[in-house]
């Protein structure tokens, strides 16, 4: 099997087929098939390409998406001496030999020794594969394929980079900043820091289009069944095997190649009108900031250190600057305000939890899953959040060391990651409060909730209104944000009195109704409760209605794009909060103008590239 992949590998290069073209003299990268409508120059790019006008620039641009896969491990079994690779570095993996260091020893019994050091690498020739793919057509790109020793090291992934440099100035990914943008895709940016999802987001990117960077991890879903067949091969048949599946892997998208094209152009059209519609009417009713904005953007883009106008800086982020400016240095790298809004989010984190858990209707194995899955994750953050509290807050733990022992009964209950206290400023004493916490995080607390009585409020009027319209869009998200406002009226209370406390009691059975009072009125009358069906059908409202499209077709609602914020006197958060939406919906309108243009060009470039000119038999018979 083996040498038939191999033999098969050289047919379809054209290699070996006739006695001019020997297998001998094969060079690197011949035998790989290439992506047609990535650029090119000198096979499907103009004469005058380098000469665009910086409109057009982006559609010279190739892009790269590189991962690792640790599935793909090797047992430290047998060696390239054993056996060899028959076409390593012919077409998609590369040879180790490159970069490489030499071994002290060639004795498996010496490298086990030397691998087990190394914790996860325990008795593995290689602890997975790190790949390079073109990120807008998915193609495996020529000997972009390099083995991993001892986890994801960066000096393979450094190579694959800098082999990746042998492509044609200008479109190539250099280590260079000034020529390279570092972008992450956009599903696992949720996952990374807000700063990184305002830096590194694809969505804010000139001349990104419509990209989603998450090509690199199709092929992994398609190779990942070959992972327990290649984990006990030598060295040479795991290159040779893989090179295998990922060419029929770069075949199956070049056959297909024209239909992919046709369907993302399709898509993009309309999407891209649509969103232009929306943006020149968000434009026009803001006409007297517009410009700013747009200022603010430019310079941005053009020079990073400038203000991010995706972000809507706090005034913690302000005070604590000022702080540091003055010479007052911070106890922990996390500041205050960061802390806080931690827990805060840890406090909702909770709510969500024990929303899900009374709106099942029954413990299906998918759906305990799945709340385990959110008890899991949540109990890791707090382990976490109980680090930095004993930094700004040491009372909190010894509250928490202190608190009664649950009844008789209740122990698994009162374990339960949603039911552990926090222990947040307002939920210790005034004493506590002085003596074992840091002052700034009470003032902080006290000033977020606030906010909060803001924002829940703001939200609950947005929900009844659309309650009001929309008689299937039920409240299963009004009743979490009308307890967190009564959450954060109780701890505001708690913190500044009733006095200064300057928020409504909000009572959920008289206050939430709708602006058609008769038919909450009818309800009434007629007596209708919500039982529990009720409640889990509408949390699958809930999230029937969530966007699944993301962030590149959200559109801001009407009732927003109209706020006048040039008033003396208007709310400056809300000016903020409408600029960021601004931006963002020029960066979507954006990224939708370029996405036809990218696959127009595209599907030019491959039939360009398929066309091709003289092939290597023709130029030889002249």
């Amino acid at each position: 099997m083996h040498e038939w992949r191999h033999l098969l590998l050289l047919k379809r290069g054209g290699v070996g087929n006739n006695g001019e073209c020997k297998v001998a003299d094969t060079g690197p990268e011949e035998l790989a098939v290439l992506c047609p409508a990535c650029p090119r120059p000198g096979v499907n790019l103009p004469d005058d390409w380098e000469s665009a006008s910086d409109d057009d620039k982006f559609l010279y641009i190739i892009f790269l998406a590189i991962d690792a896969c640790f599935r793909l491990k090797r047992r430290l079994v047998s060696s390239e001496l054993k056996d060899p690779g028959l076409g390593t570095g012919w077409a998609y993996f590369t040879e180790d030999t490159v970069f490489h260091q030499k071994e002290m020893s060639t004795c498996s019994g010496l490298a086990a020794l030397d691998y087990a050091n190394t914790k996860f690498s325990r008795g593995y020739g290689s602890t997975g594969v790190g790949l390079g793919v073109c990120a807008r057509h998915e193609f495996v790109q020529l000997t972009a394929a390099v083995d991993l020793q001892r986890g994801e090291s960066f000096s393979h992934m450094i190579y694959l980079v800098d082999h990746l440099k042998t492509l044609p100035p200008d479109i190539r990914l250099t280590l260079i900043l000034v020529l390279c943008r570092f972008v992450i895709p956009k599903l696992h940016i949720y996952g990374h820091k807000m700063l990184c999802q305002l830096y590194f987001s694809l969505n804010y990117t000139p001349g990104a289009a419509h990209t989603d960077g998450e090509g690199i991890e199709r092929p992994w879903a398609n190779i990942g069944p070959v992972a327990t067949s290649t984990r006990e091969m030598g060295p040479g048949s795991r290159h040779d095997t893989l090179d295998d599946h990922w060419s029929h892997w770069n075949w199956q998208k070049l056959v297909r190649l024209g239909v992919l094209l046709k369907k993302r152009l399709l898509t993009a059209i309309p999407e891209r009108n649509f969103q232009q519609e929306v943006f020149q009417t968000f434009t026009e009713n803001q006409l007297d900031n517009v410009s700013a904005w747009k200022a603010m953007v430019v310079a941005f883009e053009a020079d990073p250190t400038k203000p991010n106008p995706y972000r809507s800086q706090n005034r913690f982020v302000k005070e604590e600057a000022a702080e540091q400016d003055r010479g007052i240095l911070p106890i922990h790298n996390i500041s205050p305000s960061m802390f806080v809004l931690a827990g805060l989010d840890l406090e909702e984190q909770q709510c969500h939890i024990k929303v899900a858990v009374q709106a099942r209707k029954s413990d299906t194995s998918e759906t305990s899953a799945e709340i385990i899955k959110k008890r899991t994750k949540l109990s890791r953050y707090t382990a976490r959040f109980r680090k930095i509290q004993a930094v700004y807050m040491p009372a909190a733990l010894q509250a928490l060391a202190d608190r009664p022992a649950p009844a008789a009964g209740k122990e698994e209950e009162a374990a339960l990651a949603e039911n552990v206290p926090l222990f947040l400023p307002s939920a210790l004493s005034e004493d506590a409060r002085m003596l074992g916490c840091n002052k700034g995080v009470v003032a902080i607390e006290a000033r977020l909730r606030d906010a909060q009585c803001h924002t829940s409020l703001d939200q609950i009027r947005n929900y009844l209104h659309v309650k009001s319209r929309f008689r299937t869009y039920k409240g299963g998200h009004i009743r979490m944000q009308a307890e967190k406002y009564v959450a954060a009226w109780e701890a505001r209370r708690v913190l500044v009195g009733e006095t200064a406390l300057g928020w409504h009691r909000l009572d959920p059975k008289k206050d939430l109704r709708c602006m058609d009072e008769e038919e909450d009125r009818a309800q009434v009358s007629t007596g209708e409760a919500a039982t529990a069906e009720d409640v889990a059908e509408d949390v699958a409202i809930g999230q029937r209605h969530k966007d699944p499209t993301g962030e590149g077709r959200r559109t801001m609602s009407w009732i927003w794009t109209g706020t006048d914020v040039s008033a003396a006197g208007a709310n400056t958060a809300v000016a903020n909060g409408l600029r960021v939406e601004w931006a963002k919906a020029w960066a979507r309108m954006r990224r939708w103008t370029e996405e036809p243009g990218g696959w127009c060009i595209a599907h030019r470039w491959d039939l360009k590239s398929l066309d091709g000119g003289p092939s290597e038999e023709e130029e030889q018979e002249e």
